[in-house]
């Protein structure tokens, strides 16, 4: 038997409706009720770059119960794939992180390591972080580790490391390097999301002027349009 929990009443329950699923394990046994807490604090965490959750489902019981997470699936090619990126869509990268950030961390909730097969690029250049809630982060964890995630999107798998990666992208603007540097740098202090976004801000206008890009469409408010089809388990 499952038990759908919080189902998101804009996109219908876990089980149907017409938008294309993705189902996430999260959680076994005696970790559930922790995990079960950090999926609830997502609830608030409605933003373009997270993908849209439609609820948590148990099936099992006692230490054989397992907690499942059922949210949107997003189309799209992976950080991995696509490494190294281009100025343009560092930027973007950069730019849609720290809003992913901020939206968590305004509801509590965190992202914790960022791995490149879990940052995915939507045909529009949009980006979308999956794995939100699976384990605790602190904020200032968040943030770090999007800065290195953000360094291996500048320089790829690099023989030499990523800085001597960075170094080699001679043809990265300084703001865009600095600001690389920052955040990976554990001797600086480490920004909040918010500040992050200015910054990001910031850098793109001392070198083209203007935000980023315009920012997307919020994608929670339309109607889904793909058949619903039910996806194995990411682990």
């Amino acid at each position: 038997a499952a038990t759908l929990i919080n189902p998101n009443p804009r996109l219908g329950d876990a089980t149907s409706g017409s938008a294309e699923v993705m189902i996430e394990r999260l959680a076994v046994g005696e970790r559930l009720p922790t995990a079960l807490a950090r999926a609830r604090a997502l609830r608030g965490a409605n933003h373009h770059t997270l993908p849209a959750r439609r609820g948590e489902v148990v099936t099992g019981e006692g230490h054989g119960a397992i907690l499942w997470r059922v949210h949107e699936r997003i189309q799209g090619e992976s950080l991995r794939a696509l490494a190294p990126l281009d100025e343009q869509e560092l930027f973007s990268l950069l730019d849609d992180g720290a809003a992913a950030l901020a939206a968590l961390h305004e509801e509590g909730a965190g992202l914790g390591p960022i791995d490149p097969e879990r940052a995915i690029r939507r045909s529009d250049g949009s980006w979308a972080f999956l794995g939100a809630g699976r384990e605790s982060a602190r904020p200032d964890e968040d943030v770090l580790a999007l800065g290195r995630l953000a360094l291996f999107a500048a320089t790829g798998d690099s023989r030499d490391g990523p800085r001597a990666g960075l170094a080699e992208r001679a043809e990265l603007s300084a703001p865009l390097k600095e600001l690389l540097r920052q955040l990976t740098d554990p001797s600086r202090p480490v920004l909040t999301a918010s500040a992050l976004s200015e910054r990001v801000g910031a850098a793109w206008g001392r070198h083209y002027g203007g935000p980023p890009r315009p920012d997307p469409i919020d994608s929670w408010d339309e109607a889904p349009t793909v058949a619903v089809s039910a996806h194995g388990a990411a682990g």
